[in-house]
This record gives C-alpha cells, structure tokens and sequence, in this order.
C-alpha cells in the first residue's frame, strides 16, 4: 500500500487522429492492484423468497436515478451532459431476454468498469441488491402481462406448483427463476423437463405472459392489476414501529432524548414525517401506524452534525410490528482514517477541449464517522476536498452534495463517510486541448488500490511512467 498521504496521477494525452466517440471506452491502462481492491466473485447466494419491489423502487430512487434516469430509460442526468456513456432503458425487455437476473445482480454487486458503474456491494446489503435487481428486470413487464400471467398459471400451474409458485407435494416451487434469462425460461417452459411437462399449446406471447408474472409473485408488484383488487378488499392494519439506537465507536455513548424521525414513504415517493423522542435506554417507537403495503418505513437521527438511518422497510398486509434499529458514530476530522480504494477515469476529447469524469472510491478505516471541520450551512460541512488539475473547469453534475470552492480549484464533498462502506465521489472537468496535454491531479488522502483508465474518444493516446497498458 502506498503511504504517501498524497500521490499525483500524471498523463500526457496526444491526439494522433480523431475518430469520434467510440462505441464502448476503451480500458487502456491500469495502476496495479492491491489485494484489497482486487474484484470478488458475487457470492453464490440466492433469495430465499422474491425480493421485494417496493423496496427496489426506493433503492433506485435513491441511489441510480441521477445515471439511469427517472423511468430507468438510461437518459439520467450524467448521460445527458455526456459525462458517462449512453445507457440501457430498462423498459425495452431486450437485456431481460437476453441475461439472467443473478447476472444483473452481480453487476449490481461488482460493478462495471466500462461504463462507470461503480459496485454496490459495501453501501446496499444483498437484500437491498436483490430487490432493486428485480425492479429493475421487472420494468420490461406490463400490468397486463402480469394479469395475464397469473390467470394461465393458475389454470396450468398451480395445481402442481402452488398457487403463488412455491411448491407441493406434487412439485418443487419453480427453479431457475433467478439464473435463467427470459429467452431460456421460455425455451423451459414450451420444451418441458424430465419432470414436467412441454407446454407446446402455449403461444410466445403467453408463455412471456407466465414468465412476467412468475418473476413478479410475491415480490410486491408495483403496477400488477390484481395488486389493486387485494388492496381494496384488505384493509391495512394498525402497528407499532420500534427501534433501538447503538453507538458503533467503542468510546460513544448513547444519546439522550434526541429526536427520531420516522419517514412513511408511498408509492409516489411523497413522505411523511413523524416525530418521537429516544428513551434512555436508547430505544425509540412509534404506536397506532398505519402499515400500508403500498407505504415503506425508514427511521433517521440527526447526532453530531451527521444523519443516521434504519434500513428501508416495506409494510405487507398483516403486518404488526416493524423494526427498525439504527447504528450511529462518534464524527472525526482525522483525514489519516481515510483511504483512496479505487479510481476510475473516463476521458473524452474534441478538437479543443478533453472532458474527465472519474469515479473515486473511498473507506473510512475507523469505528467514526469522518465528517469536515468547515461548516456551510446546517447540517452540511465541508467533507472531503479535492483539487482540480490546473486549468480545469469543473463540470457541474447537478447534485447539491458537490460544491465548488470560491476561486474553482477546489471540488468539496459535503457527504459524511460512515465506517466500512465504500464512500463513492464523481468528479467531473474539462481541461483546454490542442492536440496534445498533460493532466497532473493530487489525490489528498492516502491511496492503497488500483487506477483505471478509459478511452471514450478515438485516437488518444496516453502516455505515464505510472500506468500499465492493457491489451
């Protein structure tokens, strides 16, 4: 690992003949990795039940719309100022057709360095990876569909599988509904198996009917048909939302009498607010909720200048009691708890100008929550800062996290960094280009990873004592 607190990352980039964008960047070049940063394998962990959509919904919202867009039809805001490549719509069902959803997943997990899709596996937990997966894959099927879906499997389906696809005595819940593509889970149904029967009087269109609904049962369906005949014949029931709060630094104690706030979320993202104070034990609840299922639940607390949250719950009919534990840390301002994990650049130039955009991963090593020494205005501070190449012009990406210091030489991240989750910074600027420049960037916190490179432009070529070339 690299000690020096600060390292420089030099390129001298030539442009020997503009081609144009090309279709998908190029990975030119690599700083080696260390073991720590090295890629791992998804592991080999399937849900026990179907994810759940509401959930997926929320984590999207929350994590992927500014890349993917509102509708995940890939024209995100990022997409649009041309900071990261074009993307795919979700929406079409060509990608569903064409890969399975653990293969989505694991991209989820791992990310995908050619388009700057940085890995999810230390901020979401393998449910929430699990969940927006299925959103996501789930986008490419109408309500209809799904409807339709449902009245051919109950009529050729259930009396051996189950009513909701989870098994009798007769027959195992369906298999592979998770490793297979749509294409091949098709294929299943109309060949058949050893122990099941080929459905060759099912038309295409009616097997891709079963297939929408088999992917959706039980997952809390966002748009399903029948979903809204179930609602109006239940009625939700009232519960109690409870917590505790745990200090995760070894030297911090338990607030008292702070403020919890319990956010209800709908399917239309407006919120609601509700307000309890923390008991002296540090346990916290909320009487008399309406558990809606079309509602989900997540607590936050605002201690020493830093937002804490529960995990994200959705209500499900029947449904009583809701937990909902938070983990809060002592702040600290040492920078020396920091470590630079990886670095992804991607670059494109023209005629007169050379556009970065890098994805920057971070950890925090400590049990504290890293947070800046500068306040802004409450509750935002001054996080993490980093210096732009000279005469770079910062690319604004339209996130208020980011902001821009008084003379532009500095992008400031106003984003708190909670311990052992990976702390994900974009940063995006263009330099003046005539043909030729050389890009020399600090890097202020200490760096122990691997640094990737990625050519968007025909023709450039990168020359660095520090980088090895690819390929």
């Amino acid at each position: 690992m690299r000690s020096l607190w600060e390292i420089s990352i030099i390129l001298v980039m030539i442009l020997s003949a503009c081609g144009g964008l090309a279709g998908e960047p190029e990975i030119v070049a690599t700083m080696p990795v260390s073991q720590s940063a090295a890629h791992t394998q998804t592991p080999d962990v399937l849900p026990d039940t179907m994810p759940n959509l509401e959930m997926g919904a929320v984590v999207y919202q929350t994590n992927c719309v500014r890349c993917h867009g509102e509708s995940a039809r890939g024209d995100g805001e990022l997409v649009l100022n041309g900071q990261i490549p074009p993307l795919m719509d979700f929406n079409s069902g060509e990608r569903q057709a064409q890969s399975s959803p653990v293969e989505w997943f694991d991209i989820v997990t791992n990310g995908r360095l050619e388009t700057l899709m940085p890995p999810w596996s230390g901020s979401l937990s393998n449910t929430e990876r699990w969940a927006v997966t299925m959103y996501l894959y789930s986008l490419a099927y109408s309500p209809q569909q799904i409807s339709a879906g449902e009245t051919i499997y109950q009529a050729s389906c259930a009396e051996c599988h189950g009513e909701n696809a989870t098994g009798t005595s007769e027959a195992p819940a369906i298999a592979g509904i998770f490793e297979r593509s749509d294409s091949a889970a098709a294929q299943l149904i109309a060949n058949g198996t050893a122990n099941m029967p080929a459905f060759i009087d099912f038309s295409a269109e009616e097997i891709t009917n079963v297939i929408a609904y088999l992917r959706t049962v039980g997952s809390g369906t966002l748009s399903s048909d029948s979903g809204a005949e179930i609602d109006e014949a239940i009625e939700p029931t009232l519960g109690t939302i409870s917590g505790t709060v745990i200090n995760g630094s070894m030297d911090g104690v338990i607030p008292q009498n702070m403020v919890v706030q319990l956010h209800v979320v709908d399917r239309s993202f407006n919120e609601q607010i509700i307000e309890t104070r923390l008991n002296s034990d540090g346990t916290f609840r909320f009487d008399d909720i309406l558990i809606d299922p079309n509602h989900g639940f997540v607590a936050t607390i605002f201690y020493q200048g830093s937002y804490f949250t529960s995990d994200f719950i959705p209500g499900d009919f029947g449904m009583t009691q809701i937990d909902l534990p938070i983990t809060l840390y002592e702040p600290t301002n040492d920078p020396s708890v920091l470590r630079i994990e990886e670095i992804t650049a991607q670059i494109f130039a023209d005629a007169e100008s050379l556009q970065v955009v890098e994805i920057i991963t971070l950890t925090n090593m400590s049990d504290h929550v890293f947070i800046g020494e500068e306040a802004i205005s409450s509750p935002d501070r001054i996080t993490l800062q980093f210096p732009l190449p000279e005469q770079a012009t910062y690319l604004d990406i339209g996130d208020e996290r980011y902001r821009i210091s008084d003379d532009g030489q500095f992008v400031m991240d106003t984003q708190a960094v909670l311990p052992d989750k990976p702390h994900i910074v974009h940063l995006g600027y263009t330099l003046p280009y005539d043909g030729s420049v050389i890009l020399n960037q600090q890097m202020p916190y200490p760096f122990a990873g691997m640094i990737n490179v990625l050519i968007g432009t025909d023709g450039v070529v990168i020359q660095s004592n520090q980088l090895q070339p690819l390929g």
